[in-house]
């Protein structure tokens, strides 16, 4: 018998849009921001909503990319790179913010009188 597969629960939700606002083409940094941080006041159907919006995105991104590189296949391999190297610093910005959270909590904790 198989299992059925379970519905995401409401922090994967979250952290599966937070992660496709980040890699999103369609937005500066600065709206990226505010966006993510309204995701905690979202219902789980905006953020449902928020997630089709951006797969649509990538599905059109997905096939601009395959049309240009159809017709220019040599310039993948630096595309690739470049892309690499962004992802890459979308994923240091996001750890640097999470530990500047972390050591602010610790710092609290260390102050606190038990």
């Amino acid at each position: 018998m198989a299992a059925t597969p379970q519905a995401p629960t409401r922090e994967d939700l979250e952290k599966t849009v937070k992660q496709l606002i980040m890699l999103s083409i369609g937005l500066e940094f600065e709206e990226k921001d505010k966006l993510i941080r309204k995701l905690p006041s979202l219902t789980g159907e905006q953020l449902g909503q928020l997630k089709l919006a951006f797969d649509e995105e990538n599905e059109r991104k997905d096939q601009m990319l395959s049309d240009f590189f159809g017709k220019n296949p040599e310039l993948f391999p630096e595309f690739e790179r470049f892309s690499k190297d962004h992802v890459n610093s979308i994923f240091r910005n996001v750890e640097k913010g999470e530990l500047v959270e972390e050591q602010q909590k610790m710092e609290k904790l260390l102050q606190s009188d038990f």
